[in-house]
Parts: structure tokens; C-alpha cells; sequence
């Protein structure tokens, strides 16, 4: 055999052992990850098996609404309103991985158009904490806080409109013991929801804190609910909170920095419960103060109650007044409801049809309310006005 012969098969032979080393590499590579891979599923598969959900879960609100007002804004308006709408419907998803719990969900408005509402990760404790992080209510006004399911009437007062802090976004500590509990919250402040950190409606911090004290009953589930079904036993439940938050010196994009105002609000508020009769009260107060416009302090009382007369049918009334301070040029505004509820499943506001009336008793121009088709209130000129509501709730 020549030496050019031998040089050649040597070369080959060279070539294809490390062809055939390449691939095993390649192959044990592969076979390596191919095995973190699995595990990495299997241990993703535990977690999720630890736990439980996803649950969806969901309702929705359907309305028909007459409105009658003496004047309207812009004048020369129809002074009647007719119609039906989808007040609201959610769609969520909550359940466990390991030893946190989540919770995500969003509302599709009467117009169609679907907005985050919760977006939050728990950790609750052996004894009695629970941590949150994400997207959530601020703990301030109990009405607030009450699931849009479990409401008294079909929606919130207009004393809840003006004074909630609503939706924001930051970290809530709450501890609970069989007698009271608290939750404290550092957060964007007020009705900061689906905000950017750099976003103009955030304030630079706000602080919230609720504490709420059982007086009498068996379990805080019977306070999860404004009403209470024919067989309940007495529950009472006094409620306290602080809101404060402070803005201008931090970077907010497009307006350089974040609303120079501080904010400092207060409440409380008396829950009762019974064998088939309901009864609450809240009163708030909320300061502002800018930088640069008056300081103003506002507000605002909220009274309610409701009886059934069988199982089924509850009739409910609530009373809301609203007064903000004399130096904005602004008067009183308060609001009268009558209604009724029939539940069609047992003890439950799974299916419930809601029928009321709502008097505005005050000129809506002149008050601190603003127009808003969730309470049936429309712009007006004129002292008092009044909307009739039928609405029927499923939650599924």
C-alpha cells in the first residue's frame, strides 16, 4: 500500500471516529436534556396535583332600566332613558399550586369591553397570616369589599361610587383570629388599577388599613354577604379604616410627575345580621388636599336594611347622602331605594332577580355624584329624579 493510500485511510478513519464521537455527544446531550425535561414536567405536574384549579367561575347581570328626569344636560335632551344592558358580566379563574393560591379575573362592561380586575397571588400561614401580592381591592369601605354577587340591592351606593378606593395594586397583609381580624395593604393608592409604575394615576405610596371586630357570631362566612336567609343566627360586626396616600415627587410619564395631592380618608361601619333580616350602616370621611386648589373635606353616609317575608322574597330598602365640602360650591346629594329580591335556589345568590326604584332626590349638576349608568343616574338640571330596574343575576 502506498503512503498516499495509508495517509488517506488514516484521514478517513479519523474523520468518521470523530463523526461518531460528535453524535454520541449529541446524543448523551440530548438524552440529558430530554431527562431535565421530565423532570422538570414531573415536578410541575406534583405542584399542580398539590394543589387544585384551575376553577373558572363567573356571572352575569342583565337589566332593564327607565329613567325619568324634569331637565336634562345638555338641555333639550329626551327627559326619558329606556333599555336593556348587560350591566356586567366576569369571567375568572382561581385555584392552588402548592402552597400559594391565585385568583384571575375580569369584567366585560355594558359596552363589551373586557378590564382586569383581579390578578393575585396568596400565601396564607399556619397561624392566622395570609400574605397577597398583585391586583386587588384596597381594604377601606366594607361595601366596597362585599363580591358584586352578594350585594343587597343590584348595585353599589353612590357613596360607594365617590369614596371607594377601588381597584390598585401592591402587597396586603391580613390576620385573622375567631374574634377580629386586620388586613394592612402598601400600595399605588387609590382605584390605581391596570396602572404602569410610571402611570400618572398612581400616587408615589398610599397606605391602607381595616380592622374589623366580631361581636357576636359563629364564623366571619356569615359576613361575606350583606343579606341573611331565614334560619341564620345573629351575627354582629363593627368595621374601621385609614386610607392615606401622598403624590408630585415621583417621575409619572407624559406629565413629569405623579398628582401633587394628599388624600387621607376614614370609615366605619356596623353590619347585623339575623334569622331572615339584614341591617347595615357606614359612615366616610375623606380629605384632600393639593398642592395647589382648596383643601376639601368630604362626606358621606350610607344606611340599609332587608326583611323576607317567606324564603324567597326579601324586600330591602337603603337610604345614601353625600355632602361635599362648602368651599367647592357644590350641595348634597342623596339617593332613596326600594326593591325587592327573589331567590330562585335556596339560601344562595346563585339565580336572583332583583326588581327596585331609585329616587334622586337632589340636583345631580350640583352634587359631587357623577352621571353613572351603574347607579341609573343621568345628567340633570333639575332637583330629583328617578329610575325603575329589573335585573336577573346568574353565577356560575
Amino acid at each position: 500500500m502506498s503512503r498516499n493510500k495509508m495517509i488517506c485511510l488514516i484521514a478517513g478513519a479519523a474523520v468518521g471516529f470523530a463523526t461518531a464521537a460528535s453524535a454520541q455527544v449529541s446524543r448523551d446531550e440530548g438524552n440529558a436534556q430530554a431527562a431535565e425535561f421530565a423532570a422538570y414536567n414531573t415536578s410541575l405536574a406534583s405542584a399542580l396535583q398539590a394543589g387544585a384549579g384551575p376553577t373558572a367561575y363567573g356571572f352575569t347581570k342583565f337589566r332593564y332600566v327607565i329613567n325619568t328626569r324634569d331637565e336634562t344636560l345638555p338641555v333639550g335632551q329626551e327627559d326619558t332613558a329606556v333599555g336593556f344592558m348587560n350591566a356586567k358580566t366576569r369571567i375568572g379563574f382561581k385555584g392552588d399550586v402548592d402552597t400559594f393560591s391565585y385568583r384571575v379575573d375580569g369584567d366585560f362592561d355594558p359596552e363589551g369591553v373586557f378590564e382586569l380586575n383581579y390578578a393575585t397571588i396568596t400565601h396564607a400561614y399556619d397561624n392566622g397570616w395570609s400574605v397577597t401580592v398583585g391586583q386587588t381591592k384596597a381594604p377601606f369601605l366594607r361595601e366596597e369589599l362585599i363580591d358584586e354577587t352578594g350585594l343587597l340591592d343590584m348595585s353599589r351606593s353612590i357613596v360607594n361610587t365617590v369614596f371607594t378606593t377601588g381597584y390598585t395594586q401592591g402587597v396586603f397583609g391580613t390576620y385573622e383570629t375567631e374574634d377580629w381580624r386586620a388586613t394592612g395593604a402598601f400600595t399605588d393608592g387609590a382605584r390605581a388599577k391596570n396602572t404602569d409604575f410610571t402611570s400618572r394615576d398612581e400616587s408615589d405610596y398610599a397606605f391602607t388599613a381595616r380592622f374589623e371586630y366580631k361581636i357576636q357570631g359563629n364564623d366571619w362566612d356569615a359576613f361575606n354577604d350583606f343579606t341573611s336567609f331565614k334560619g341564620s343566627d345573629t351575627a354582629y360586626m363593627a368595621g374601621a379604616a385609614i386610607h392615606y396616600q401622598t403624590g408630585g415627587s415621583t417621575f409619572a410619564s407624559g406629565t413629569g410627575a405623579t398628582p401633587d395631592v394628599d388624600i387621607l380618608g376614614l370609615t366605619a361601619d356596623f353590619t347585623a345580621e339575623g334569622n331572615g333580616w339584614n341591617a347595615f350602616a357606614a359612615f366616610v370621611a375623606l380629605n384632600t388636599d393639593p398642592a395647589v386648589g382648596i383643601d376639601r373635606d368630604d362626606f358621606g353616609v350610607v344606611v340599609q336594611g332587608g326583611w323576607f317575608a317567606d324564603d324567597a322574597w326579601e324586600l330591602f330598602g337603603r337610604y345614601a347622602w353625600t355632602s361635599p365640602d362648602d368651599d367647592t360650591g357644590l350641595d348634597d346629594f342623596s339617593a332613596l331605594t326600594v326593591g325587592v329580591n327573589h331567590y330562585f335556589v335556596p339560601e344562595s345568590h346563585a339565580a336572583v332577580f332583583t326588581a327596585d326604584l331609585v329616587f334622586f332626590l337632589d340636583e345631580e349638576s350640583l352634587g359631587m355624584v357623577p352621571a353613572n349608568t351603574e347607579n341609573a343616574l343621568l345628567a340633570s338640571g333639575e332637583d330629583s329624579q328617578f329610575a325603575l330596574r329589573a335585573q336577573l343575576q346568574l353565577v356560575f
